[in-house]
């Protein structure tokens, strides 16, 4: 899992301007995993300049349509991930 300190920085990033979830370290660590990515999805979508606040429901969109706009938002704000995209679809 993850260190409490990066969950502390999660949470307050989150609670903080744009975002405003109103988290607590328990409400985040009771998330499903469909609600964790409906949630970077939304976070990805509020500062996106290419997607603008634009929400996409996760359970209703097809996995690889969702992992080509996660990518395309990841090259956009120039993240080098150090993982195989192929390995990383399955």
């Amino acid at each position: 899992g993850m260190a409490s300190g990066e969950l502390h920085y999660i949470v307050d990033k989150l609670n903080a301007t744009p975002f405003q979830y109103n988290l607590t370290l328990l409400s985040f660590s009771e998330k499903t995993p469909l609600e964790l990515l409906q949630l970077l999805s939304d976070v990805f979508s509020i500062i996106s300049p290419k997607h603008q606040g634009k929400k996409y429901d996760v359970s209703k969109e097809d996995a690889d349509q969702m992992v080509d706009r996660f990518t395309s938002f990841l090259k956009i704000i120039k993240y080098k991930p150090n993982y195989d995209a192929v390995a990383f679809r399955q």
